[in-house]
């Protein structure tokens, strides 16, 4: 039973990392592209 939860939790936490993994990408993604923009301007 308990290991169940932690086993949940477990996946629980990954799925979110990558998550937040996706968003940063995508973060790091529109600032460079930002940048460039800016520096064509």
């Amino acid at each position: 039973m308990l290991n169940e939860i932690v086993e949940d939790a477990k996946s629980g936490m990954e799925k979110s990392l990558s998550a937040l993994d996706v968003a940063f990408k995508k973060l790091e993604q529109a600032e460079q592209h930002h940048l460039y923009w800016r520096a064509y301007v």
